[in-house]
């Protein structure tokens, strides 16, 4: 969970409200609590998959195109990086924070 609150107050910090997730299925993280802690900072986030897992591209919200400010992932950078420009990095314990300039 600090991991987690962490990562939120970065975001907000920030200021980022655009917020792509990029998570290892085989790692069982939870996106959800994520905007549980978001919703209190009283900002209008959305959160979008950046790297899906395939039954989620089948999902309505699917959107290839979203480019978020941020990613949450517990990849590492490398992967996010072959298919975003990284502008920063902040390493936690079990998650990383990626600060994105654009898509490849």
């Amino acid at each position: 969970m600090i991991d987690h609150l962490s990562i939120t107050n970065e975001i907000d910090k920030l200021g980022c409200t655009k917020i792509g997730m990029a998570l290892d299925p085989i790692n069982d993280r939870w996106e959800y609590p994520f905007w549980a802690i978001l919703r209190n900072f009283n900002r209008n986030y959305r959160i979008e998959w950046v790297i899906y897992p395939e039954y989620l591209q089948k999902s309505s919200n699917y959107d290839p195109d979203f480019v978020p400010e941020v990613i949450i992932t517990d990849f590492p950078p490398d992967v996010i990086s072959e298919k975003f420009d990284i502008e920063h990095v902040w390493k936690y314990e079990h998650l990383v924070l990626v600060k994105v300039k654009g898509r490849k």
